[in-house]
């Protein structure tokens, strides 16, 4: 069989400081993202009175940084997993460079997000219409709607985390809403202090879009 190759739709690894204050000068970032080949676009302010509350994504190519001074967010999103870790290392080494600032000593956390649709071996909605039917949830949730009731897809967290902590972790796969008969869809949130977690989680998200396929498929 075939393995399942993922076109992704998105592709971002983000910093959230946990700083009193924006941890660096937002113009001389913006400044050192130009001289390296940073497009800057009109509508950044780079004005000093504003230079606390910069805001605005800056493109080379197929990659682009994103700074968000007010909510205290430097990320990065390319169209692999490898050039985005790359893209990070080396836009928190100018970092170091510019600030001598060490984001992850400042970091209350990493974030990877990632979502990918995947072509399907199998008719994911079929897969879905028997897979955890004989849970019993969905015989309540059946007989509380009068119709047979199956999952379309499934959301997962690891047990007792809560959505708005540092540490966090969402899996979502269904069928694709566009296409359910022929397509999976896969989203990943993951979230942690650790930036070595963050790297790991990413490097191996192409492995794990394979594995929940065939969980999917089995």
């Amino acid at each position: 069989m075939t393995e399942p190759v993922a076109k992704h739709r998105r592709l971002s690894f983000a910093v959230k400081y946990g700083t009193v204050l924006f941890p660096f000068d937002g113009v001389r970032f913006v400044q050192a993202l130009s001289r390296e080949g940073f497009t800057v676009p009109e509508s950044v302010d780079t004005e000093p009175l504003t230079r606390t509350l910069l805001v605005g994504t800056f493109r080379r190519a197929d990659v682009s940084v994103r700074i968000d001074m007010q909510r205290y967010i430097l990320g990065v999103r390319t169209p692999t997993v490898e050039s985005l870790v790359q893209q990070m290392d080396a836009v928190e080494s100018m970092l170091v460079q510019e600030f001598g600032l060490k984001s992850s000593a400042l970091a209350q956390y990493y974030e990877f997000l990632a979502d990918a649709t995947v072509k399907a071996q199998k008719n994911p909605l079929e897969k879905w219409n028997v897979l955890m039917s004989d849970a019993m949830v969905l015989d309540r949730f059946g007989k509380m709607l009068g119709a047979e009731i199956a999952p379309f897809g499934l959301r997962l967290t690891r047990r007792g985390e809560r959505p708005n902590q540092a540490e966090w972790m969402e899996l979502r796969v269904e069928p694709l809403i566009e296409s359910p008969t022929d397509y999976h869809f896969v989203e990943l949130v993951f979230r942690h202090p650790e930036r070595t977690r963050v790297v790991q989680t990413a490097v191996s998200f192409e492995q794990t879009i394979k594995d929940i396929v065939a969980i999917v498929e089995a």
